[in-house]
């Protein structure tokens, strides 16, 4: 084993002590059961396979359409970003944010309408590069008290190997069987080197086993670490699709997962929220 890969391997085994002294055991609950503080549906929300219980992620937010929902990150008091694919096409009346502490199931929620929403030039239904569109939400997300919280934007790549987090409304079996979590859940990547993978785009594999995004995930902020692996330190990336999101039979969610890069959009993201 080379150095490198040497250094993985210990990073992963520290990863692993840290987040599992203090786990707590993995509890469904039915759709009615989840969403009967302040919801605005009982349709299917974000949901990460395997995922483990995830702490309080205040820049979390679930984005709304009459169809269904999508995850997302609070990246400024009056802007979120999300998938493209879950707002294009889309009348703005119809998108809401819904933003809190997704970790207490009891916790009070704000919702706010949008008012705009900005999708760059170079997002491709088919390749789905750039796959990110910017909310601009009628309320600010920061006047309310209930601690939340703007996540910053990578201005640059981190190294390989860096620690990379996401997080989602739930867990959902492999068997193709919708399950609901009560509280926010997380799982976790490296970033590594595909040979593969469209550059403005980031594939990875959980190092958790069996653990991937799956359907209503698009969106959800992927987030580098600080050191010591517990604090999100800014956005990376956000979801965009997996492995077998096509497939008709078998596992749905399996394999690579891919999110698209943020770091090649940060003048376009700068720039659409200071002139609006």
């Amino acid at each position: 084993m080379d150095f490198a890969n040497f250094q993985k391997v210990l990073i992963i085994s520290l990863f692993y002590h840290i987040f599992s002294v203090n786990a707590i055991p993995f509890t469904r609950t039915s759709s009615v059961e989840r969403r009967d503080v302040a919801s605005q549906s009982d349709h299917v929300i974000s949901t990460i396979v395997n995922g483990m219980d995830s702490k309080a992620r205040m820049f979390y937010v679930i984005v709304w359409t009459h169809e269904s929902s999508c995850g997302g990150a609070i990246i400024d008091r009056f802007w979120v970003i999300t998938a493209a694919q879950c707002v294009f096409g889309k009348n703005v009346s119809t998108i809401s944010v819904e933003a809190g502490d997704f970790s207490n199931a009891r916790s009070r929620k704000l919702f706010s309408g949008v008012n705009k929403v900005a999708i760059p030039s170079g997002y491709n239904v088919m390749s789905m590069d750039d796959d990110i569109a910017l909310l601009k939400t009628d309320k600010s997300l920061r006047a309310f008290r209930m601690g939340l919280q703007v996540l910053p934007i990578c201005e640059e790549a981190r190294d390989s190997g860096t620690i990379l987090g996401t997080c989602g409304m739930g867990s959902q079996s492999n068997d193709r069987i919708l399950m609901y979590p009560s509280v926010l859940q997380e799982t976790h990547y490296l970033d590594a080197y595909m040979p593969d993978c469209p550059p403005r785009q980031l594939c990875t594999e959980s190092f958790i086993d069996k653990s991937s995004i799956c359907v209503y995930d698009q969106g959800n902020p992927l987030y580098a670490m600080n050191c010591g692996f517990k604090k999100p330190a800014c956005l990376y990336g956000v979801a965009s699709h997996w492995q077998g999101s096509g497939e008709v039979l078998g596992p749905r969610c399996s394999g690579q997962n891919i999110f698209t890069r943020v770091v090649p959009l940060y003048d376009w993201i700068s720039h659409t929220i200071t002139t609006n």
